[in-house]
């Protein structure tokens, strides 16, 4: 049972405790903001695929909605839910608004990291410095057409 507290009954140090107790939390907040991290660049790179699948085939509009729609469909099936239609037009439109935010390199990199499972520490650094919040908060802002009102908010968000 988990004391709400920071109350302890140890005997000796009674500085123990809270130090254990801030590098749980201190931790459990690291690995929130990596997986949150993570997340968008997983979107990213969706993004990225599909903006590049797309632009492989057919420049008519029906092509593109229908890749989305299977794509949606296949993904749901395999994953469940959180790769809806909409969903996935996130995805795109985060990356046309955010892909001259990192080099090519940079992308290069992103991709290669998502397909072989394995990055290094300065890619995903340098990634991390140039998306700072949520993937929730990056959907949020790409409804802003304004890029000087976006970049204000996004500020905003980061402080």
């Amino acid at each position: 049972m988990k004391k709400s507290n920071s109350q302890t009954n140890l005997p000796g140090d009674s500085n123990l405790f809270q130090e254990i107790r801030e590098l749980i939390l201190s931790a459990r907040m690291a690995v929130a903001k990596s997986i949150d991290s993570v997340q968008v660049m997983t979107c990213f790179e969706i993004g990225r695929r599909i903006v590049e699948h797309k632009q492989k085939g057919s420049e008519r509009a029906e092509y593109g909605k229908q890749i989305v729609i299977e794509l949606s469909r296949n993904l749901i099936r395999e994953f469940g839910r959180g790769f809806s239609q909409s969903n996935l037009e996130y995805m795109r439109k985060f990356y046309l608004v955010y892909r001259n935010r990192l080099s090519e390199k940079s992308q290069t990199a992103t991709g290669k990291f998502l397909e072989l499972s394995q990055i290094s520490q300065t890619q995903f650094m340098q990634f991390n410095n140039n998306f700072r919040l949520s993937w929730s908060h990056y959907v949020f802002l790409i409804t802003i057409k304004d890029k000087n009102t976006r970049d204000f908010y996004e500020i905003e968000a980061v402080s």
